[in-house]
């Protein structure tokens, strides 16, 4: 990555912002890079939910600059064996735990990483996660050169005492084999497979945003010519282009290009009582 005066860091955390362990983990940043801008994605991530930090992630870090470090700590691992990770994609560098948080990046890079899951898995085994090979054009290294994390590391806290320094000295500089050792494989998340057949396109529901949407797996084109629409045992007959455009129940391609399910004024995830894992069926010209 290229070294700038004031390179550019994001952080997206399940801390909260009531308490102060994301300002603790930006000081830490600033200690080691003064220079550093730091952005906060979010801090708002339900807490331990790496799949959902993985859709928030791949949903944000693609509008920012070239050489943009992200930092995530979602990690319910702290403390464990599971591995620190530095991720240098073509564009970006992302720091955080090697648990699965990277899958949703990597995917939207167009290569196959993870093998074909079933969906039911990802709901009764939340935490499960396989080991897959690293895109061509992708790097990875385990984050094992404690000379440059804080010290004393805290086994609860190794936002400020390990990603945070680590995140900051590469924006200073540091060569990413100075931070630790190259690695082949990274952990990822069981694949949310979409399943495409004549007029018929099967998937799930992703993420659940704070409106209530129901984000799906399921990447239309706003031109395709949907006929029905199924969740939960209910029906929606069209896609809608915007939110107020059908009283209650509807679907409407989001800003990500993906299949949304909403409710007008209100939550269609508690107004259909699902959420993360519900299937969907898109039936259509698509």
């Amino acid at each position: 990555m290229t070294s700038f005066p004031s390179p550019l860091i994001t952080l997206t955390t399940d801390f909260g912002n009531r308490d102060g362990y994301a300002a603790a983990m930006k000081g830490a940043i600033l200690t080691v890079c003064p220079g550093a801008r730091i952005i906060d994605i979010t801090h708002e991530i339900d807490a331990h939910d790496v799949a959902q930090a993985s859709q928030v992630l791949a949903s944000a870090t693609p509008y920012y600059p070239p050489d943009t470090i992200h930092v995530v700590v979602v990690d319910p691992g702290v403390g464990s064996d599971r591995q620190p990770l530095l991720l240098l994609t073509p564009d970006a560098g992302f720091v955080g735990p090697d648990n699965g948080v990277f899958t949703e990046v990597l995917k939207r890079l167009g290569k196959p990483v993870v093998p074909t899951i079933q969906v039911d898995a990802i709901v009764d085994h939340p935490g499960q996660t396989h080991r897959a090979t690293l895109p061509a054009d992708c790097t990875a290294y385990v984050i094992d050169h404690e000379d440059l994390w804080r010290q004393p590391v805290s086994q609860t806290f190794h936002g400020r005492d390990v990603f945070g320094p680590v995140a900051g000295r590469l924006g200073a500089g540091v060569a990413p084999d100075r931070i630790g050792t190259a690695i082949e494989y990274v952990e990822v998340l069981p694949d949310q497979s979409v399943r495409r057949q004549q007029g018929r396109i099967d998937g799930t529901v992703v993420s659940v945003d704070r409106f209530g949407n129901l984000v799906t797996n399921i990447r239309l084109a706003r031109s395709a010519k949907v006929t029905n629409i199924e969740i939960a045992g209910s029906r929606i007959s069209s896609l809608s282009t915007f939110y107020t455009e059908a009283a209650g129940l509807l679907a409407i391609v989001g800003s990500h290009g993906s299949v949304e399910i909403a409710w007008t004024q209100d939550s269609a995830a508690r107004r259909l009582g699902v959420g993360v894992g519900t299937p969907v069926t898109v039936r259509g010209d698509l």
